[in-house]
């Protein structure tokens, strides 16, 4: 997604969902934040990032579902049947 909008410079770090970071994945982002203007991550990363660079301007990118309004249907769905 970031790459459309062809950035002068980009460097990526791919962490899988639910990621634990560690004090190395902090030190990494804080020398990468050194290099680059803005740091790109979802909200519900930010807030697992202990000491985020302060330094860096953050741009959040908000979390969509896909097929979110199956998913709602179905949990509607599941919620409404009375098992006891």
């Amino acid at each position: 997604m970031i790459r459309k909008f062809e950035p002068l410079k980009l460097e990526t770090r791919a962490f899988r969902d639910h990621h634990s970071y560690t004090i190395e994945d902090e030190n990494v982002l804080n020398l990468i934040a050194k290099n680059f203007d803005f740091l790109v991550c979802t909200e519900k990363d930010l807030v697992k990032i202990s000491n985020p660079p302060n330094q860096l301007r953050i741009l959040l990118l908000k979390s969509k579902l896909d097929k979110e309004e199956f998913l709602i249907s179905f949990l509607q769905k599941k919620i409404s049947l009375k098992t006891f």
